[in-house]
């Protein structure tokens, strides 16, 4: 089960501020060393010591005497301790460099020489880079620490850490790059956009008039409007209005998780919109994160894996697989709940995490939802209203608008208007990432003509001949050497050997409303001598492999789908070319480079 942390649901960073104190991450009471004697841990003491050396719990229930004993007691402790401690300090750091972030706070609990340790800001500056690829991140601005920055940001690291998410928006879905922004100290994900620059075609004659298009996409990054912000700075909401404002849904939401479906409170649930800030020490559920607009209440929140069970169950059936998300054709092993097509009915509040132990890294949701207090803006402003309706609506809308400010005086009773849920979802990085013998894995954007710019992920499915090592030759059966064969055409036969065979499959990240986000665009049953078709010798793919492939075509609102003969140009490992031979239409793919987007210009 992947999931942040792997405790029972106790939150480290979340009990203690997140600001201007030298131990955020101490989880037990605080000891000012300054007044207090220092009781070490027993588990530290050494057997042999003599029990009359061991401190004393209350040196003051014996007064000042005691008092002076239990720190007699305490300097003669430093000369029988453990080996741990003991080790040389450059050693003791390499060792806690292995520990999760939160085993280095079990470890600062434990006596002042690992605490020294263990909050050692390398360590944390460490923790904070491995969670944000394709950059260094050189400064803990706006905190103090690289330890601050961490607790500022956790539990919610992982969606720098995965990069991109899909969602289940609609039938087009959406495809977003989350990255973190060190100038601002903030996670940020904005929408990933693609557009076609070439738009010209020609017909190529070669094999009968298919038409062969133009592609040359400019994919970007809608930086006008991000989908989510999470800043790293947690200020009073009254006084700084851009940082995150904690919720708490309902009752339930307590670290030990033990919240059942009985407790929850649809007028406190953020799915329905009714969600009342408050500041909480404890596990929360949903972030409400600042918008530019008044009345737009975006909520990132935190999803809980569904059980084996279920999951069995729901993706057993058709589209839209029971809201399954990512879908079947995703290899996965945790899926959620999603609400896509359905915005938030067929979600239940036991979906939600309702403790930090059943946050699921590879998903959360977004919630957006439009509140009004009460309409006269919209009823007055010029244009809301349509030019033919009668005089009667104007008043109809005048007097529910009364009414809702009778019945809701408070701005706590705003009225949602319109809600949308996203469920977003993600890929381990292995599933897209380019081997030597599986060339094609990747994020992919290509061109469907009247519906725009998709982006696709290729999946080049393992089996049990691969080999971990990258070999491009390892795994694959005899290849017989021809008589008077040269090594290096060999060794290129061999190679070829490893790499054009097994399945391939086109997934839709984002998709139209003939064929949804989720589904195949093409497959390819076999990239070797199987399903070879010849190797083009007309320009301009002279020499390109073309391979057997099906495509996926349906009707609007994907009905009456089903697959079509169409080929495939292996054109190289970046550029792919599609025939959909029964619409006399090629169409071109492209790799897209994520790591371009992740550092901020």
């Amino acid at each position: 089960m992947a999931e942040v942390g792997h405790d029972e649901g106790l939150d480290p960073f979340a009990q203690f501020p997140q600001r201007g104190t030298d131990i955020i991450y101490e989880v037990q009471d605080v000891v000012d060393i300054n007044k207090s004697v220092y009781n070490p841990p027993r588990a530290f003491v050494n057997p042999n010591t003599p029990p009359g050396s061991l401190p004393v719990d209350d040196p003051n229930a014996f007064g000042e005497k005691g008092k002076a004993k239990a720190e007699t007691s305490a300097v003669g402790f430093k000369a029988e301790i453990c080996p741990l401690v003991a080790l040389p300090p450059e050693l003791l750091n390499n060792i806690l460099m292995y520990l999760a972030p939160e085993d280095l706070c079990r470890v600062s609990e434990t006596c002042r020489v690992l605490y020294a340790h263990a909050t050692d800001d390398r360590l944390w500056r460490i923790h904070v880079n491995d969670n944000v690829p394709g950059q260094e991140v050189a400064s803990p601005y706006p905190l103090a620490s690289f330890r601050e920055l961490y607790a500022a940001l956790d539990p919610h690291w992982f969606v720098t850490k995965y990069k991109f998410w899909f969602a289940d928006t609609g039938l087009p879905g959406r495809m977003i790059l989350a990255r973190y922004d060190q100038r601002r100290g903030c996670i940020e994900g904005y929408q990933l956009l693609a557009q076609n620059q070439n738009s010209s075609f020609h017909t190529w004659h070669a094999h009968g008039d298919t038409i062969l298009s133009g592609f040359s996409p400019k994919v970007k990054l809608h930086l006008d409007n991000p989908v989510l912000r999470l800043p790293a700075r947690a200020p009073d909401h009254e006084s700084e209005p851009d940082g995150i404002v904690v919720l708490r849904p309902n009752q339930g939401d307590t670290d030990t998780g033990d919240s059942n479906a009985s407790n929850i409170s649809s007028s406190n649930n953020p799915l329905n919109g009714n969600i009342q800030p408050t500041r909480a020490n404890k596990f929360q559920s949903s972030l409400l994160m600042h918008t530019n607009t008044s009345n737009l209440q975006n909520s990132f929140i935190y999803a809980r894996q569904l059980s084996p069970d279920d999951i069995a169950e729901r993706a057993s059936s058709r589209f839209p697989y029971d809201h399954v998300w990512p879908p079947p054709t995703i290899p996965s092993p945790h899926r959620v709940l999603g609400a896509g097509l359905e915005r938030h009915t067929s979600l239940r509040p036991e979906d939600r995490a309702r403790s930090r132990r059943e946050v699921y890294d590879r998903a959360f949701r977004i919630h957006k939802c439009i509140h009004v207090s009460n309409f006269d803006d919209y009823i007055t402003a010029p244009g809301i209203l349509p030019i033919n309706w009668p005089a009667f609506a104007h008043e109809w809308l005048l007097q529910l608008n009364q009414a809702m400010n009778g019945a809701n005086p408070s701005p706590a009773g705003r009225i949602p208007l319109g809600e949308e849920v996203s469920t977003y979802a993600t890929l381990d990085p292995a599933q897209y990432t380019p081997t030597p013998t599986k060339p094609w894995r990747g994020i992919w954007v290509g061109d469907y003509g009247a519906h725009g710019c998709e982006f696709l992920w290729i999946n080049q499915p393992d089996d049990e001949t691969d080999d971990d090592n990258g070999d491009p030759a390892a795994g694959v059966a005899a290849v017989a050497r021809q008589e008077d064969e040269s090594d290096e055409a060999y060794a290129a036969r061999r190679r070829d050997a490893a790499i054009y065979r097994g399945r391939l499959e086109a997934v839709k990240l984002t998709g139209d409303a003939n064929v949804p986000r989720g589904e195949f665009s093409f497959v390819v049953d076999d990239l070797g001598p199987g399903g070879l078709i010849r190797m083009e010798t007309a320009a301009p793919f002279e020499g390109v492999r073309v391979v057997s492939s099906r495509g996926h075509v349906a009707n609007n609102g994907f009905s009456s789908h089903t697959y079509v003969p169409s080929e495939l140009f292996l054109i190289s490992s970046d550029l792919l070319a599609h025939n959909w031979t029964a619409l006399g239409h090629i169409s071109y793919f492209k790799r897209v480079d994520l790591d371009s987007l992740i550092i901020p210009e």
